[in-house]
């Protein structure tokens, strides 16, 4: 039976009734040479038992069988079991077990194998999940001797990048830590059942069985590199200050140049080793200061309550001194006017002076000699009254000014697409009303239903090439392209929008860390036009069916997707997440379902 055969897979899963599931990213692998090939990377020099995750269909396991002692495939879909028992009869030391490796006890799993002699592990991964697998197995302290591992190319330009790349970062160092990764071949998508969108390339990652450089506080080595790629742009002293609150950036500084770095320098350039370097320095500077402020703890206490005392008694001092003072005279009012003495008539006869004393005031006159308030009040317009009225001008015209920028600026919520397409600034206006058409309610509570559409202009490096050889050179700038990528890293790491348009692509570089929301919890199923367990055929959906001929220009396999809340960054508050699910339901519904069942589930 040749498992690697398309008609004989497609005969046999039809013969099970089963089918491709894109929930569990299923896409075999069709290449004999190329499985034969993976099964050989796997050798090691006492490789015993391989941990095989997600057989398949089983062509891979079948080889593993061939070449190693025992082989322990792990199956989360529980609809291959039964196949895998019928592909894999011949293969008497495999052993299939159902369960998700994530949630598996893998020490209890592999603890007798171990005890035996070496254990690899070898695995297509799923591209959606990619990250956790890796950082799970990386991280369990088990005695693997290495991993192989299929996976996204772009995932594996990022395991085997060097320091100064762009694709270096803190996957790159976590892998470093543990073992030296090794990219082995590319497999373009043709070589799967069926085709993924991007190409895929093999990784193996031969762990070291004594880590050439162990930092004094592993917690604290971890923190530093997630500190220094969760803000890439950031110099290393200003972004581990954000990521240590405690730790002052003049410490931070201080402790990077005795470990022999620049506090200048950017994440992206250090190496493994460098980061443990800094994090020991780091580790030093807080058990001195820790230290520091131990000792001089009672010494701070005794001068503070010795201050307290001099205060308390000077005060006191004081009070007596000014009670011993007899009370001075009150100064005279400065700010009473007198009344002017009319010295002619209106027929402008002269009259008398008037002879000491003073008059009673005229209409429109003030009598200040009877309230000390008024004078003062009547002195400061005096003396000030421009100066009053032009502050006031100025207020009045800036308050205005801002409130008309707020109400112009002011969204209830923003769509952010992110892709090879790109609409004017004419389009994305129209695509703001149609998004707002489709609000369930009106979030703010002002009376208007107000969305909007943001954008990143985004190519993958095969959307690239191909334009490139379509229209020329000059129509694509790479140094905006990649702008656009960290733009693209950045707004996701931060949760700053939540509902978002995406290639797939694109789609699956957030997937594999688990930053989409699963479509059940959010709608209470899987809808038809999923194309996923977290995202939508953006074709399929009411958005899309409210103006066909604005979204034309996006490509058919398009998605909408629900961001997870971050972490870090931007905090959304809990009211204005559920309203953007609720807005992301009334958006993805399938455009052959009534408006009413969309709301029903939302809610």
């Amino acid at each position: 039976m040749n498992l690697c055969d398309p008609l004989t897979i497609k005969n046999i899963m039809g013969a099970f009734g089963l089918s491709f599931r894109k929930k569990y990213g299923q896409n075999f692998l069709t290449d004999k040479s190329a499985v034969e090939s993976i099964a050989g990377f796997c050798a090691g020099d006492d490789t015993k038992t391989v941990l095989e995750i997600g057989p398949g269909f089983g062509a891979l396991t079948h080889e593993l069988a061939v070449r190693y002692e025992k082989v322990v495939a792990l199956e989360i879909d529980r609809g291959l079991i039964p196949l895998l028992a019928y592909t894999l009869a011949d293969d008497k030391n495999v052993s299939v077990i159902e369960a998700d490796v994530m949630k598996a006890d893998l020490a209890s799993l592999l603890k007798e194998d171990f005890a035996r002699g070496g254990v690899a592990v070898c695995a297509n991964l799923p591209y959606y999940i990619t990250t956790p697998i890796l950082l799970k197995l990386l991280s369990s302290g088990l005695p693997f001797e290495s991993i192989t591992v299929t996976v996204q190319a772009e995932v594996a330009d990022r395991l085997c990048a060097a320091p100064g790349t762009p694709d270096y970062g803190s996957l790159t160092v976590y892998s470093s830590y543990y073992g030296r990764s090794e990219k082995l071949a590319k497999l373009p998508p043709s070589l799967f059942l069926p085709p993924p969108s991007v190409e895929s390339a093999v990784v193996r990652i031969a762990m070291y069985r004594e880590k050439p450089c162990v930092p004094q506080d592993e917690e604290l080595f971890f923190g530093a590199v997630r500190g220094a790629f969760c803000q890439r742009r950031k110099t290393l002293a200003n972004a581990l200050s954000s990521a240590f609150p405690d730790i002052s950036k003049a410490e931070i500084a201080a402790a990077a140049e005795r470990a022999g770095i620049s506090p200048t320098a950017r994440g992206e350039t250090l190496s493994c080793s460098d980061f443990v370097r800094l994090s020991d320095e780091l580790a030093a500077a807080t058990e001195a200061k820790a230290g520091a402020a131990g000792e001089n703890g009672v010494e701070a206490e005794a001068e503070a309550e010795a201050k307290a005392e001099a205060e308390a008694e000077q005060k006191q001092k004081q009070k007596k001194q000014k009670d011993a003072e007899p009370e001075a005279p009150r100064p005279p009012e400065i700010c009473e006017r007198k009344v002017r003495t009319q010295m002619k008539d209106k027929n402008g006869k002269e009259l008398p002076e008037a002879r000491g004393g003073e008059e009673k005031p005229e209409a429109g006159d003030i009598d200040v000699s009877s309230s000390p308030f008024l004078g003062k009040l009547s002195n400061f317009w005096y003396y000030h009254k421009w100066k009053v009225v032009i502050g006031a001008a100025a207020l009045i015209l800036i308050s205005v000014m801002c409130l008309q920028t707020c109400r112009n600026a002011k969204e209830d919520i923003t769509v952010m697409a992110a892709g090879p397409n790109y609409l004017s600034r004419t389009e994305v206006d129209r695509a703001g009303e149609v998004l707002s058409s489709l609000m369930p309610f009106d979030f703010s509570g002002d009376g208007e239903k107000n969305a909007s559409l943001a954008q990143l202009h985004i190519y993958s490096d095969e959307q690239a090439k191909e334009r490139i050889e379509r229209l020329g050179s000059d129509s694509f700038d790479a140094k905006f392209n990649l702008d656009e990528r960290r733009n693209f890293d950045n707004i996701i790491l931060t949760g700053e929008y939540t509902v978002w348009i995406v290639d797939p692509w694109l789609y699956g570089r957030v997937s594999e860390s688990g930053g989409w929301r699963k479509l059940a919890d959010v709608l209470g199923s899987v809808p038809s036009n999923a194309y996923s367990d977290e995202a939508v055929l953006f074709k399929k959906t009411a958005l899309f069916a409210a103006d066909p001929e604005l979204f034309a220009g996006y490509p058919d396999d398009t998605l909408v997707c629900l961001r997870t809340k971050s972490l870090i960054g931007r905090k959304r508050s809990e009211e204005s997440y559920k309203q953007a699910e609720a807005f992301f339901a009334a958006l993805v519904r399938p455009a052959d379902v009534p408006e009413t069942s969309a709301t029903e589930t939302a809610s």
